[in-house]
This record gives C-alpha cells, structure tokens and sequence, in this order.
C-alpha cells in the first residue's frame, strides 16, 4: 500500500515523461488522455431515503442508522424557555447539523425535548378495542391441547411529543411541536427492527452551502429509541438524512461504484472530510477496499498505483473530484525508545489530519493492514485515529483522546495534531512520554453526598500526542484463543486490564477491581 521507499525518483520521472507525452499529443493535433496527475471529475445522481435498501447494498444498514444523540433527564441551562409540559420525565437533548469530524466549533446546534401527549398510543387503542378472551374460553382451549405462549409484547413508545428549536433563538416554545409520522414506512436498520421505535415527521434547518448556493433548507428524519439498561430507562434520537449520491468513478487504474453519503453526520453539506463515501470496485473486480479507521471517508487518502490521491465533492454532492497528491512526504515510524531493544517493533492503522485520513501499514489478504516499522506518509499534522503497536507478543492499541475531565465522549473537546510528518525529520512513536490517568467521570471538582454512589471512568493517556490507551493485548494468548473457537474467544483472556484500588483520605481501600481500557 503506501510502502514509498524509492518513489521520490520515479515519481519526478513519471511528471517529466507525461509532460513529454503530452507535447507529442499536442503537437499531433490528438486529444490528450488523462495523466496519473490530472484532476478528474465525475457526476454522481441522487438516491432518496426509500431507495436505500435496494440501491446501497451492504452499505444501506449504516444510511438508515443517522446522527445519534443521546438523551438526558435534566434540561440544559441555556435554554431561554421551555413548552409546559405533561410528562413527569421528560427527555432533553441537543443536536448539531453541519458540523464535520474535524470541526468542532461548526454547524447549527438545536435543542429538543420529548413529551408524552398523554392519550394512549395506537397500538394501545387497537388492543383496547378487542374483546379480551374470557377464562372460559382460555380454560376450554388448554383442554384442547390449543393453548400457545403469547410473545412478550413490546413496551409502546409513549413519548410522541418532539418540540425542537428549529428557529435557533433558545425558546421552544415558539415552534411547532412535531408529531408522529402517520404512515409506518420509514425504514429502519435490519438490528433495530425489534427495538421500540418512533418516526416523526421530518424537520427542516437553515444551513449556509456558500457561495452562489447560498442559504438553503435541509430536512432530516428523526426517530426516537427508548429501552432499559441496568435498570436504567434510556432515549436516544437519531436524525437520518434521507440523500445520499451515487456514481461510477475511477481513481488511477481502478474503477469504482462511489456511494456518498451522510450516515452518521446529518451534515447537509457533501463537502466536508467526514462525509461517507464507500467505494466498491467494479467490474468483477478483485476486491482492493482496505479497512482501517477512515477508509470510507471523502477524506481518505488512498494509495493506488504507486501514488496517493485525494477526493473532494461539491457541497450538493452532485459531483466528486478526484486528484492526485502531488506534494512531500516524511517518515511515520515506530520505536523502544529508551527501553531495552525490542526487536521488529511495528505498527498498522491509521492518522488523521485535519482534512484527511491515511493508512500506516501494508495492504495485506482481505483488506486487512500488515503492520510495518515505518513507513512514508503525506506531509502535514496528524493525530493517531486508531494504531495497533506490536512489541513482541505485546499489543498496545492508541486512538485520539475523546474524553475530557468529567466529561466521557466530549464531542465538544479540541482536537490536538500532535504528530508532525515532516520531509526532513521522522516522526517516532516510542512511549516516551510520561502517562497520565484522566477521570472522565468523576469530575476533578465534583462533590457528593454520604452515600452517593459514583461511577468511576479512568483512562490512561499520554498528554503529549493527547492520545488514549484503548487496550494491552498479549498476542500470544489471544492466538491460542482464536484457535480455541468463540467460547474461549468471548472469555478475552489475552487482555492485560489493569488492577484499580480506590482509597478514601485516610488509605483505606473502598473498593478494587479490574477496569478494562477505552
């Protein structure tokens, strides 16, 4: 994949022979062929939410899933005023539209609160209306060998009130509430077909496309999940965006179905580096797609025939441009550091900057990425999006730092490039920096009561990249495990989770146990 060593002098000869190519062609009157250093375009036609399943394949369970939000019990202070409201545990929440991965501070930020209306839903009314079977008639059944073990119904989603600041002036009570979808169409992902779900009509914000496209209307479907977890009532609402694009493309040598999409971030906008774009190769061909984290992004970096390139799309999505990468490039590589020598450290993943993400490893069987010591990357700053460092029979598994102080899953938290790829200096991963452990929950100066039960989150970062330990994995154990079969596989014994104690003022230990990294 993108093992460069010795491409530098190919790659200036390939430019001077296709500038020689193209004089010839110019000077013989012909029309010029594209060139591996050409920018090339291609249109791409819409697909609407009902045409999902038939036109995105396997890719049509992830267009269904939408821009989650989890939902909370308590309302959010900056909130001006909220509707009256009849149900006694309301769900509050906010959402952000048009906000890519990269930018935190972007989009058009919504707040919402689920009510209940107090009738009864539907599906109730359907069952109240039928006449219930008397203990005669149950009794007389089960002497006839008829009886049969009603399935256990599911519980009815009773919040079926959605009130939403679609205005943007922090007041709900001013816009309209939103209710139920009256027709029952609305697909849903194959794995949440069983779950209690609710379809609302869908809702429409204002966002900036630029330039001549101006300010424009974009329309979202919500649906609400509600469920139990350790005993715990839980709601999550999730905003699908009902288009998607889809073309023929080619990128190098390789041709492709592109499918653009926006799956997990209702956007809006086609444009930005974290929209979805699934590339499947055409023509029978050999299957070339590589999984790592990113891969399926506009902003992936792929390495195909000998060179990177680029995508891009048109805010619309109506077209997608692919060009080649025609800058520097500097080393990414992994080390011991001061340790004693460990030999044939390596690495596989992936880096993202602000703009793109890119593979660290070699194409293996499958799409799979064999991990290597180093390797040449496009010049710029990067954070670790997902690598696995092997050191031995020691798996150490790195991503960005997610969590802030108090705060698990901050999507709100800065992200830090720390990993500079430079031409003229290699960058070396070697755990040199001294680890520190964040408290997502508790916060650093958050009190309790006697008696209060608190949930403790740690992880174990290194403050200088801002990356996050994700898991200490001993491969040799995990191999015997995977030839054991899915029994001893579920068990996870290669996992080296630490041993956590936690002592009041005066040392005494209050409670101990594993906690597992993430």
């Amino acid at each position: 994949m993108n093992t460069l060593w010795g491409t530098r002098g190919r790659r200036a000869t390939t430019m001077l022979v296709a500038a020689a190519l193209a004089l010839a062609v110019a000077a013989a009157g012909l029309a010029e062929p594209r060139s591996a250093t050409e920018r090339a375009e291609f249109e791409l036609r819409e697909i609407t939410l009902g045409q999902f399943e038939a036109e995105a394949g396997p890719h049509s369970q992830d267009l269904l899933r939408g821009q989650a939000v989890y939902c909370t019990s308590e309302p959010n202070g900056d909130v001006k005023a909220y509707p009256k409201l009849r149900s006694a545990a309301p769900w509050y929440g906010d959402v952000t539209f048009g906000r890519n991965w990269s930018d935190r501070e972007g989009g058009v930020k919504l707040h919402f609160v689920l009510d209940e209306s107090g009738s009864p839903p539907a599906e109730e009314k359907a069952a109240e209306a039928e006449p219930s079977e008397s203990l005669l008639d149950r009794l007389l059944s089960a002497l006839k060998g008829q009886s049969k073990e009603q399935p256990e119904a599911k519980k009815p989603v009773t919040f079926d009130r959605l009130y939403i600041d679609l205005n943007g002036d922090l007041d709900l009570t001013n816009d309209p509430v939103v209710t139920p979808r009256q027709d029952k169409t609305a697909p849903c992902p194959e794995y949440w077909k069983d779950s209690p779900t609710l379809f609302f009509d869908d809702v429409a914000f204002e966002l900036d496309f630029g330039g001549d496209l101006g300010i424009r209307r974009v329309s979202v479907v919500p649906r609400l999940m509600t469920g139990e977890s350790d005993g715990k009532a839980y709601a999550s609402m999730f905003f699908v965006f009902p288009i998607a694009r889809k073309g023929k493309i080619e990128i190098g040598s390789r041709k492709y179905e592109a499918l653009l999409a926006q799956p997990y971030y209702a956007s809006g906008r086609f444009d930005g580096s974290g929209t979805s774009l699934y590339l499947t190769p055409s023509g029978g061909e050999a299957n070339q797609e590589e999984y790592w984290w990113g891969h399926d992004e506009l902003g992936a970096m792929r390495w195909i025939d000998g060179r990177y390139y680029t995508t891009s799309a048109t805010p619309l999505g109506d077209r997608l441009i692919v060009n080649p990468y025609l800058g520097e490039v500097g080393v990414f590589a992994v080390g011991p550091g001061e340790r004693p020598k460990i030999a044939s450290p390596a690495t596989s993943g992936s880096l993202r900057s602000k703009d793109h993400a890119v593979a660290v490893g070699k194409s293996g069987e499958q799409g799979s990425l064999d991990a290597i010591e180093r390797c040449e990357l496009p010049v710029g700053d990067y954070l670790l999006n997902y690598v696995s460092v092997e050191y031995g029979d020691l798996r150490i598994s790195l991503s960005h730092n997610y969590h802030s102080d108090g705060k698990p899953r901050d999507s709100d938290r800065k992200l830090v490039y720390a990993i500079a790829i430079r031409p003229d200096k290699p960058f070396v991963l070697d755990f040199s920096n001294k680890p520190e452990v964040m408290f997502a929950s508790p916060a650093k100066d958050q009190t309790f009561r006697p008696g209060d039960e608190i949930e403790v989150k740690a992880v174990l970062t290194d403050p200088v990249l801002d990356a996050m330990i994700r898991g200490l994995d001993d491969k040799k154990v995990l191999d015997k495990a995977s030839a054991l079969g899915d029994d001893a596989w579920q068990k996870r014994p290669w996992q080296l989770d630490p041993l956590v104690t936690i002592a009041d003022g005066e040392g005494k230990i209050v409670a101990e146990g594993k906690m597992p990294f993430g």
